[in-house]
């Protein structure tokens, strides 16, 4: 992305089985998965019907279910069936995670680095909704700029993360089951979530995040499993990643390192100042370069200082 290269996450994959969808009659013979396939592709009027839907019409349980009986096998009685393989994925303690932020943002106190208050959350995101709050960062500074939609000639600010207690969590992502006995179905299952759930949302159809907040929340539902988080597949960019982190979990997971403004100079480049740290005991941020001349160095916590010097050295 930049002369300032980041540095790569370590990671670990480990998958679980999880179910989801209506519910499941006790005793149901489940069906064999060709009788399944057959059902998925008599569904394409239904698919077709649901992807054009005027999402300010319908509501949250009207989606679900929608989705749920696009997805599941119908056994006729009103029950539905729907293997799930969700794969997890955890970051590693000394990670560096990144967030950006526009330009004309607020950023004076420790408040200012972290999530939102919820109060403030008008606008529907990929994995909340309004009034709600999430941390969404990423291990890539390029993916950030693409999802905060900066464009070349623009300023923002970059937030540095460091990971002190590993980060788990469920990753939206197509999968099929190891030993499952409905691999075909999983990786069709799976992959129809997954592209729904990465639709490009231009900004005046804003409703359409309710589809990938229903995905996120009920078939890859990080809470019931005890993660922290989401790490989904990147709108803006194939290939990548993004990480959506509870609110309750941000500060046990994560220490704020700096911030830097930057601008991004050429689609492939850009350009950072000197970085900005937060002196707890004022609650403001100072740039280093100003601490380090003054002296005023001492009052902070020289590891730490140490620890941001070393990091944003070793980035030019």
């Amino acid at each position: 992305m930049s002369k300032k290269k980041n540095k790569k996450n370590k990671s670990n994959l480990n998958k679980g089985n999880f179910k989801s969808g209506g519910k499941i009659t006790i005793g149901m013979v489940p069906p064999s998965e060709s009788m399944y396939l057959h059902q998925l592709k008599q569904k394409e009027q239904l698919i077709e019907r649901f992807t054009n839907s005027d999402f300010k019409a319908i509501s949250d349980d009207e989606i679900r279910s929608n989705l749920t009986v696009i997805l599941s096998y119908d056994n006729g009685n009103g029950a539905y069936f729907m293997p799930m393989n969700v794969p997890t994925h955890e970051i590693p303690i000394d990670s560096l995670l990144f967030r950006i932020r526009t330009i004309d943002s607020s950023i004076k106190c420790e408040n200012d680095l972290w999530c939102p208050p919820s109060k403030y959350i008008s606008k529907r995101g990929r994995l909340n909704d309004i009034n709600e709050s999430v941390l969404y960062v990423t291990g890539d500074i390029g993916t950030a700029l693409g999802e905060m939609r900066i464009e070349v000639g623009q300023e923002f600010y970059l937030l540095f993360y460091k990971v002190i207690n590993t980060i788990g969590l469920i990753d939206i992502s197509p999968s099929k089951g190891i030993n499952s006995k409905y691999k075909e179905v999983e990786g069709i299952v799976s992959t129809f979530l997954v592209d729904e759930f990465s639709t490009l949302v231009p900004d005046n159809e804003n409703e359409r995040y309710r589809v990938s907040n229903m995905i996120g929340k009920f078939f890859y539902n990080y809470q019931k499993n005890e993660f922290d988080g989401w790490r989904y597949p990147s709108a803006v960019r194939s290939s990548k990643k993004s990480i959506a982190i509870d609110t309750k979990k941000c500060k046990e997971k994560l220490k704020f390192l700096y911030i830097a403004k930057g601008k991004l100079e050429t689609e492939t480049n850009y350009t950072l100042e000197q970085p900005k740290v937060l002196n707890k005991l004022e609650d403001k941020l100072y740039l280093l370069s100003e601490l380090v001349k003054t002296g005023d160095i001492e009052q902070y916590d020289i590891n730490m200082i140490k620890e941001i010097n070393t990091i944003w050295s070793n980035w030019g």
